[in-house]
Parts: structure tokens; C-alpha cells; sequence
């Protein structure tokens, strides 16, 4: 299960906003853990049908991706054990989680154009300039009491992955509670898995690598979109170089954390994701040319690949297949499998109508940041006029 920082409660990650399974305003951990729709989630899983919850992995399947829902099959494939112990009506009675993805706050130093307040405290002003002064439903109440730890105290026992992203993972207070607790457990042989801006290594007086020190098994997935001017108009916070100092410094101090890029991909980097991509395997950024993840945007929806004009479609799918092919020519398949999902994705359905959109949400917050998409990504600047 997923928590978001408003304590709504999802089946994972990548459920559609409008299915929770629940919220732990009004139901505890484990009630959600046998909510109707997590036990019909299940009974379809096991009929081998489609749950609508499973719809974004599905589609990115079609398009030729590894999706989240292959990647989790694929590690956790010894708890088959569950199918035996799930009774008729999909009810499972050991709540048993391996693998954690609690979102405990939504506290964030950036404001990046494909996120909002829900997810990233640093949108709050931004958010209200453009909204008479208002959050949208959905904001985490500060004032709400922390119940998370509680509920997930006794579930330390069974855990063998924890996963964190936000909001900001490394500025969360509970983030670092998390892995002092592991330590005194003696549990250091969770694996860790991180989604991170990765702009600062610090919290207050503690530093995440003395942390990681610990842990023989920590993952970096550094949301990363792009390279100097283009990373720091997307992903709005980014300083260029303290993302170059702080690579340098995870690889003098803590050489045993694997690192890669988890590049959200969308119209505003399209013709950009593949020059990235060979500068992080030609510098030696990343230590493995495979260690990129070409991340397909699929909302907001506006952000699309799909929603490109076909003249631009045109450009990208020769980009993408440029850079497929040195992607096989230097042994980097996966990658090569991500732009060849990226091309079938995006030309498997036509949104362009909704370029306006896209046109009036830069326009807004270009005008609003003293900011320019055309003059950042002069290659698709077109996209802003009508």
C-alpha cells in the first residue's frame, strides 16, 4: 500500500488519484489492508485480469516498458505464499508488508512544473499567486497529528524494502527516525530505495552518508530531467552545480550507493531526454550507461508526450531511435527498451488538443517566475505560439 501526505491511502504508487483504497483519517493501516477494493484488487490479480488501480502500468506495458508493476513481480516474487493464504473474499489476515512507500509529508525545496502543493510544500505560494490566494483539495493539514509511526512500528520485523520519495525524502525528519531505528534494530540489511531531487545531503545536524554508511544495499534514483539550464527550468530549486558537487561527493564517500537517473519525460524535455542521457553515459555521471530510466509523464495530462503535434512526433521518434541505437551499440538495452516504450507511447494516441493547455500553464508560470520555455528549449518553441 501507498500513503499519501494527506493520509489518503492508495494499493501503490501509480493508482490513479480518484481509487483510494482508503484514508487513515478514518480507518487504520491495517482496515485499508482489507479495504473492498483491495480485496477485489486482489481476486482479479488472481483471476488475470486487470485491475483499473493497475491501468498506468498496463498502458506503459503496451508501449513496450518495464513498468512498476513487472519490476515488483519480478522482486518480490517469493511471497507467493500470500496466494495460498488469501481466502475467498480476497480478505488476507497477517498484514505482512515487505516493501513500504509512505509518503510522510509533502515538505519539498522545489516547485517543478509537473508536480503541485499536493506533493511539494515549495508549490504553496506559487500555487496560490495563481488561485486567489487558495490550496486545491487534497493539501496535508500541518496541524493533523502524526499516527504513521504507530501503525508502521510493528511492521519493521517483516520489511525488506523501503522506498522513499515525497515531497523531499532527505529533508523529512522521519525519513532519518526510519533509519536510526533500522540501525538499533540491527535490521541494516533493508534494502533502501530512494527518489530524490538530490539537491541536499543534509538535514539539520544529521548527513544522510553517515546513515548510508550502515547499509550495504542503497538505490538512487535521482529526479533528474535534464542538464544545467533545462534542469533548473523543470525542476525549479535545482542549483546545476550543487547537483554536480554532491555526485562527486556520493562517490568519494559512499562508493557503494548505486546511482541512476529517473528522468520524468514529457513535452517540456522531449527533444532534450536523449542528449541528456548520452552527456550522463559519455561524463560518467552515471557509473553504467544503463542506469537511466526514461520516466514517461502520464499526468498531468497536458504534459504528455501524446499531446505533441505530429511534426514534432516526427522529430522526436528520430531522436529517440538516434538514440536507441548507441544505446545498443554500447550494451545500454534497457535504455534502448525505454526510448523505443517512449516512441510507441507517444504515438500510440493522438492529444494534441491539448496544446492550449500546455501553452496556458507555461505561459502562467513563465510569466509568474520570469521565466521563458522558448528560450530554454528554443528547439520547441513553436509549441508556444498558436
Amino acid at each position: 500500500m501507498h500513503t499519501w501526505p494527506n493520509n489518503t491511502v492508495y494499493p501503490c504508487c501509480m493508482t490513479p488519484q480518484d481509487q483510494p483504497a482508503g484514508s487513515l483519517d478514518t480507518h487504520s493501516l491495517r482496515e485499508i489492508f482489507n479495504s473492498e477494493q483491495m480485496r477485489t484488487m486482489r481476486l482479479e490479480m488472481m483471476q488475470g485480469l486487470e485491475p483499473s488501480a493497475c491501468t498506468r502500468c498496463f498502458e506503459q506495458e503496451r508501449a513496450g516498458q518495464f513498468s512498476m508493476r513487472n519490476d515488483v513481480n519480478k522482486r518480490f516474487a517469493h511471497h507467493t505464499d500470500i496466494i495460498e493464504t488469501t481466502q475467498i473474499d480476497g480478505t488476507v489476515d497477517e498484514m505482512r508488508m515487505p516493501y513500504w512507500d509512505f509518503r510522510f509529508s509533502n515538505i519539498c525545496n522545489f516547485k517543478c512544473r509537473s508536480c503541485g502543493p499536493q506533493l511539494s510544500t515549495g508549490w504553496y505560494d506559487d500555487h496560490k499567486r495563481l488561485s486567489n490566494g487558495t490550496l486545491p483539495p487534497g493539501c496535508p493539514d500541518p496541524d493533523r497529528p502524526m499516527t504513521m509511526w504507530e501503525q508502521i512500528e510493528p511492521l519493521f520485523d517483516s520489511v525488506e524494502e523501503i522506498y522513499f520519495a515525497g515531497g523531499e525524502p532527505l529533508i523529512m525528519e522521519e525519513h532519518y527516525r526510519i533509519l536510526n531505528h533500522l540501525i538499533e534494530l540491527g535490521r541494516t540489511d533493508v534494502k533502501l530505495r530512494y527518489n530524490t531531487n538530490f539537491s541536499r545531503m543534509r538535514y539539520k545536524s544529521l548527513d544522510v552518508i553517515d546513515a548510508w554508511r550502515h547499509f550495504p544495499h542503497v538505490k538512487i534514483d535521482a529526479s533528474l530531467d535534464g542538464m544545467g539550464a533545462q534542469a533548473e527550468y523543470i525542476r525549479k530549486g535545482t542549483t546545476w552545480q550543487n547537483i554536480l558537487d554532491n555526485r562527486e561527493r556520493l562517490r568519494s564517500q559512499a562508493p557503494h550507493v548505486w546511482f541512476g537517473i529517473n528522468c520524468t519525460t514529457s513535452i517540456q524535455n522531449a527533444l532534450h531526454v536523449s542528449d541528456f542521457w548520452q552527456w550522463c553515459a559519455e561524463s560518467g555521471f552515471i557509473d553504467n550507461p544503463n542506469n537511466f530510466h526514461v520516466n514517461l509523464v502520464q499526468e498531468p495530462e497536458w504534459l504528455r508526450l501524446d499531446a505533441l503535434p505530429d511534426t514534432v512526433k516526427y522529430r522526436v521518434t528520430q531522436a529517440y531511435t538516434q538514440a536507441g541505437q548507441r544505446a545498443i551499440d554500447i550494451g545500454a538495452e534497457s535504455v534502448a527498451r525505454d526510448f523505443q516504450g517512449a516512441i510507441d507511447y507517444m504515438n500510440s494516441t493522438d492529444r494534441s488538443h491539448l496544446l492550449a493547455t500546455f501553452r496556458q500553464r507555461m505561459t502562467q508560470l513563465d510569466t509568474l517566475r520570469g521565466e521563458s520555455f522558448a528560450e530554454v528549449f528554443p528547439e520547441l518553441g513553436e509549441l508556444m505560439c498558436e
